[in-house]
């Protein structure tokens, strides 16, 4: 059963799943909110006004990212023009910030667009393909540069700047094709 809560005005639905879990915690799936609860929990308000600040932001960046992700169109590419064009990006990433890449993966992801692992192998979301290549790109970027700075911090993020320095326009876009997609892709 839906229900909703109100913080600063706006009336935010959500649904509360009792689980086999410690400790309770708040999610947005496809863009709505979840609260998970353990069996024995039975009032959720508590915790919903203890992350109102979290849900509330979190909420209006999906609601524009939804509004967004209607102004576009999703790029054909099959799998093998997506494979050649990533791993071209990655030597030349790779080369451009001096470092060495161990493997290529592709799988798809449910909630990121790539990674890197501590021994530089990158994986790639399958569901890249239908972007626009100049996002493509950014990602790749994105992924490549974490061989340099693994974490999200502001060295890797003057890493980032030097080739694109509206990075923030480029995680935008981003997030309007993540929901464009799993519209289109049924989850």
């Amino acid at each position: 059963m839906e229900r909703h809560v109100r913080i600063n005005g706006i009336e935010i639905p959500y649904n509360v799943s009792h689980r086999r879990v410690r400790y309770p915690r708040l999610e947005f799936t496809k863009g709505n909110l979840l609260v998970v609860l353990p069996k024995s929990f039975s009032d959720e308000s508590e915790l919903l006004e203890k992350h109102s600040s979290w849900i509330y932001r979190k909420y209006v960046l999906i609601r524009q990212s939804l509004e967004n992700a209607g102004e576009r169109t999703l790029s054909e590419r099959t799998d093998a023009e997506f494979r050649a064009l990533v791993e071209s990006l990655v030597r030349e990433y790779a080369g451009e910030l001096d470092v060495t890449v161990s493997t290529i993966r592709y799988r798809t992801m449910r909630s990121k667009w790539g990674s890197c692992s501590s021994d530089r192998n990158l994986t790639f979301n399958t569901r890249l393909k239908f972007l626009p290549a100049r996002l493509i790109e950014y990602v790749v970027f994105h992924e490549v540069a974490h061989i340099v700075q693994m974490r999200h911090n502001s060295r890797f993020w003057k890493i980032v700047h030097t080739r694109w320095d509206n990075h923030k326009k480029y995680e935008s876009d981003l997030q309007a094709y993540w929901f464009l997609i799993q519209g289109n892709a049924g989850g």
